[in-house]
């Protein structure tokens, strides 16, 4: 009777081991989808597994966790996988897709590319360095379109062949107008769609549509990447196929104005580096020069996006509940600006736009963790429209031709409804390897979120950017069909009385409380992140910028240090309609022109900052330094606090520690021009080592402009700077005017 037991209990621990549960699914690049997904017998692909748990769904699972396993090995994808069904807009299920264990699946939006041959004849126009280096390989038949914009290694992006920057060439005696960038439209496209070139540095290539250009138009925050139309060799005038943000001239501005603006893109006259390639799309052919002796893994890309989560908010179905966990990303091609493109901020970013690896779209409660996003032309991650109580956690993105992160919501006269999402614990390097003016983390009218523990480093442009529409883009009837913003606008949906005079300088006086309902980046808070060596490439940028933001941001507890550049820079900005933020207990470390810079009515608060480092433009002229904390007025001030700070130089050239700049023609309406005293300033601590007598003199400067009546000049006595924690000695006159000590142990990556 014992050994009848014993046999049915094997048979049965047989039959379960053989029919795994059916709210866990497998999938391996070497199974097949007509297999069941069971460990044994693995799916091949994420659709296949997709089906199957949607089918799960309709066999009753309901208030589950339903897990999909992927094994090692890398899945191709030709076209973006989209979960749109609504079984995954219930709610009542959980999803996770995860890398089986410690294996490291790879999701690639390419396909490797073979049959390399080394090139054995002289090839036209290439440069001499690289003769005798190059490998060609002809573009998959299966394509249609060979015009590919990415190539790619298993862990790198790799470039795409670039001239040496160089200057348009209109007449310096010609004072090119600021009207591109305040109330500009494109009902004159030309203005944005041609440039006068250096004599010798264009021809008209047997592949012109090629061939792009990479522009500064007029200012140093912006680099379109622009399909070259057509080249007039009499005049030395190009035109470009889409028109640029600004004006493609020479960059204006005090430092702006001593970079290039201009490089060719594509052309194989200027494949002269390894790790470099072209695609010339009338012969089909690939050129590549190679790192090590041969090409290796080489990958072309077949889509944007390898997956979109798309719910539709309208009709009620928010996606939710869907993780993805351990799992790396790569290979993605570069976005390209198209006609009816609607561009955010200086055309940073695209609203709504197919640009990155893995894309929410009206989705809820979603979460990306411990995954890798590499090796691709486009960005990582977007939360889009409606997205909320979403999470980007314990992840690393880097070598990514566009932006990292994007969070963008909807236009004023919308709804308020992207909020509340979390990138957190997340490494973020080497990114905008395309798109020169990428920062690391965008936010474009999204309110609610924590951004928290990340590290931020070699960025050509800002680290985080938090932003919304300044006024003049409220009156679409001025700004008329202006790519950037407008399109995002809905004038129905705005109640404001007179809103069609609005321009640039509305708002500065009487119109704060009539335009901030409609600025949704609102109550964002930024804490303990770690950002340096940030605006590598582009000017006029920051570590954290805001512009155009709500009420009640927080930025604090951040370290943010070695941000040193040829290009100018501040550390912290709020600049145009950025007020009520809180900017506290942050550390600022070897900064350049300027350590904290505000236009309106912040608080800051207890940030120690420290060392102001001299720089130069790319052509050997000093940058002009500003100071310490810097107020830029552009409207009234009164209410803002600066208090219980430290501003120490140790060393070297020391600036102020405080100034105030007024904007005239910005305040004009003003019945009184701001005063440094309309901010509280006091109990901070100044001091410039070894010039204690012009530490003096700024401060009875201050005093007599009726501001720092209990500041001092005094040595605030750290033990140390980064290798001791910024400690302060127990005995620091710091202590006596109220200044904490900030823990700097909490800030930067987790342990996970």
């Amino acid at each position: 009777m014992k050994l009848h037991v014993l046999a049915g209990i094997l048979i049965s621990l047989f039959i379960i081991s053989c029919n795994e549960k059916s709210d866990t699914f497998y999938v391996s690049p070497d199974g097949s989808d007509d297999n069941k997904g069971t460990k044994s017998k693995p799916f091949l692909t994420l659709n296949k597994a997709k089906d199957a748990v949607r089918q799960a769904i309709d066999d009753g699972s309901d208030n589950q966790e339903i897990n999909v396993y992927f094994r090692e090995g890398v899945y191709f994808f030709d076209e973006a996988v989209i979960f749109n069904e609504d079984e995954f807009a219930s709610g009542s299920n959980t999803f996770v897709f995860s890398a089986f264990e410690n294996e490291k699946p790879v999701f690639s939006a390419g396909m490797l590319l073979n049959g390399w041959q080394k090139a054995d004849h002289d090839i036209p126009f290439l440069p001499e360095q690289a003769k005798g280096n190059i490998w060609i390989a002809n573009v998959p038949d299966v394509i249609g379109n060979p015009v590919v914009r990415f190539l790619g290694t298993d862990s790198l992006s790799l470039q795409n062949a670039v001239s040496e920057p160089m200057t348009t060439a209109e007449d310096d005696n010609i004072e090119v107008p600021r009207d591109d960038f305040m109330g500009a439209n494109y009902e004159e496209p030309e203005k944005y769609s041609s440039f006068i070139f250096p004599p010798n540095s264009f021809r008209n290539w047997e592949n012109i549509q090629d061939i792009e250009v990479i522009a500064g138009p007029h200012y140093g925050w912006v680099a379109n990447i622009l399909p070259l139309d057509s080249v007039d060799l009499e005049t030395n005038t190009a035109y470009t196929a889409i028109p640029a943000t600004y004006y493609i001239t020479r960059l204006s501005g005090s430092g702006d104005d001593a970079n290039p603006n201009l490089q060719v893109m594509n052309a194989i006259d200027h494949l002269d580096k390894p790790g470099e390639w072209v695609v010339n799309s009338v012969e089909r052919k690939i050129y590549y020069w190679p790192w090590e002796d041969e090409p290796g893994n080489v990958y072309y890309p077949l889509t944007k996006e390898i997956i979109r989560l798309e719910g539709n908010e309208k009709e009620g179905k928010i996606i939710k509940n869907i993780v993805f966990k351990g799992i790396t990303f790569a290979h993605g091609n570069r976005d390209t600006m198209e006609e009816g493109d609607i561009g955010l901020q200086h055309d940073w970013a695209f609203f709504n736009k197919p640009d990155a690896l893995v894309r929410f779209v009206d989705a809820e409660n979603c979460i990306i963790d411990n995954c890798t996003f590499t090796a691709s032309g486009g960005g990582g991650v977007r939360f889009d429209l409606y997205s909320q109580n979403n999470k980007l956690i314990n992840s690393k993105l880097s070598y990514l031709g566009g932006i990292p992160v994007v969070l963008a919501g909807y236009g004023p006269g919308y709804d308020d409804v992207n909020r509340n999402n979390e990138i957190f614990n997340t490494e973020i390097h080497d990114c905008g390897q395309s798109y020169y003016h990428a920062p690391a983390i965008y936010l474009w009218q999204s309110g609610g979120n924590r951004m928290a523990h990340n590290l931020i480093y070699n960025t050509p442009y800002s680290g985080i950017v938090v932003s919304g529409p300044r006024p003049q883009f409220f009156n679409t009837e001025w700004m008329g069909n202006r790519r950037e913003i407008s399109g995002t606008v809905n004038r129905d949906g705005i109640d404001i009385e007179g809103i069609e005079n609005w321009d640039r300088e509305s708002g500065h006086v009487t119109d704060w409380d009539k335009m901030f309902p409609y600025l949704f980046s609102s109550e964002n808070t930024i804490e303990y992140n770690e950002i340096h060596h940030v605006m590598q490439k582009l000017d006029d940028g920051n570590a954290i910028y805001f512009s155009g933001s709500g009420y009640k941001n927080v930025i604090r507890n951040n370290y943010l240090h070695t941000n040193i550049s040829p290009h100018r820079q501040t550390a912290i900005r709020a600049d145009d309609y950025a007020r009520d933020i809180t900017i506290s207990d942050n550390i600022i470390y070897k900064f350049s022109r300027a350590g904290i810079t505000t236009k309106y009515d912040c608080y800051i608060t207890n940030n120690y900052i420290i060392d102001y480092v001299p720089t130069e433009m790319v052509n050997g002229e000093k940058h002009n330094p500003l100071s310490f904390l810097r107020i830029a007025a552009w409207g009234p001030l009164k209410g803002g606090i600066i208090k219980n700070n430290i501003c120490y130089q140790t060393a070297g050239t020391p600036i102020p520690f405080l100034s105030i700049g007024l904007y005239t023609n910005l305040l004009r309406t003003l019945d009184e021009q701001p005063k440094l005293n309309d901010f509280d300033i006091d109990n901070n601590l100044y001091f410039a080592a070894g010039l204690p007598h012009s530490s003096r003199e700024q401060l009875e400067e201050y005093r007599s402009q009726g501001a720092d009546q209990s500041s001092i000049v005094a040595d605030p006595l750290f033990v140390g700077f980064e290798e001791k924690g910024f400690k302060l000695k127990s005995n620091s006159p710091a202590f006596d005017l109220g200044i904490k000590q900030i823990d700097f142990e909490k800030i930067g990556l987790l342990n996970n």
